[in-house]
């Protein structure tokens, strides 16, 4: 009796242990950012900012209106003269949040076309040719003169 009671508690601790760890892997942001960085082509002079600073929550307010309790990671690199360049590489917690994170960079992404219409046409179109997209519980703003590699190093993430 006593083996089929350990049998059974362990078996019960295995699977609680399976259930905790699944999903609970977060991908490593920064290095999937860069990465697309790195794909993007020739960039100017880049600024970065990630869920790693101290201010993480203001900063990601800069590219996103969501509820930055459900991020799990972001990171952002974005031109440090104003131009159209910038790549954002989000994580959500709950892959069921991908799709306001997605709307979400939508929103940032018209915005930024709509200040590039007030001052600068080239930058215009080229904010125009950004791309978002997601795989799995990541979510990309890609705005660059590459967008194709760039989202190509982003899909070939896992």
């Amino acid at each position: 009796m006593k083996k089929i009671l350990i049998g059974i508690i362990s078996l019960i601790l295995a699977l609680s242990m399976a259930a905790c760890s699944s999903g609970a892997e977060s991908a490593d942001v920064k290095a999937i950012g860069k990465s697309v960085v790195k794909a993007a082509g020739k960039l100017p002079e880049m600024l970065t900012v990630s869920s790693d600073s101290d201010e993480a929550e203001t900063l990601f307010k800069s590219v996103s209106d969501m509820d930055y309790d459900k991020i799990a990671g972001f990171y952002l690199s974005y031109s440090a003269d104003g131009t159209a360049y910038e790549i954002a590489v989000i994580e959500v917690k709950d892959e069921n949040d991908i799709k306001e994170l997605e709307k979400s960079l939508g929103a940032h992404l018209s915005s930024r076309i709509n200040l590039y219409k007030a001052y600068s046409p080239k930058q215009t179109a080229q904010a125009e040719k950004a791309e978002i997209t997601t795989s799995g519980k990541l979510c990309a703003l890609i705005m660059c003169s590459d967008t194709a590699s760039a989202v190509k190093a982003f899909k070939a993430q896992k």
